[in-house]
């Protein structure tokens, strides 16, 4: 039997590996690896902590984020019913979204939206 240890390049593999294996996944292990990703995303950008109730979560940056701060700009002054800063490291955002998966995959994008591109 192999091991595997997650990575973000390995990941997509060992899912359809495991599709390919098993059937399809359960909703657990699917919030799994998108857990997974997110964690792997937020850590490269210098996100502390991330939070998501029923409709409204919240961006905490660490002291020097890797996201460029005129992409979080423009998402504010373009959805300004959706995010809000408060105070210098927080991103706050309100969106109702029915269930994990699909929070989950928000947060993927938002993250990736807020992303500081390489140069």
């Amino acid at each position: 039997m192999k091991e595997y240890v997650f990575c973000p390049i390995c990941g997509t593999t060992l899912q359809i590996e495991m599709i390919d294996r098993f059937g399809l996944l359960p909703d657990s292990t699917k919030l799994l690896f998108l857990s997974s990703e997110i964690k792997q995303i937020a850590q490269r950008l210098g996100v502390d902590k991330i939070s998501y109730a029923q409709s409204a979560g919240l961006i905490q940056f660490s002291n020097e984020p890797h996201v460029d701060p005129t992409k979080i700009i423009q998402l504010i002054q373009t959805q300004p019913q959706v995010f809000q800063l408060e105070g210098p490291q927080k991103l706050r955002f309100t969106k109702k979204l029915g269930n994990m998966e699909l929070k989950a995959e928000f947060i993927i994008d938002l993250l990736n939206a807020i992303a500081m591109t390489e140069q």
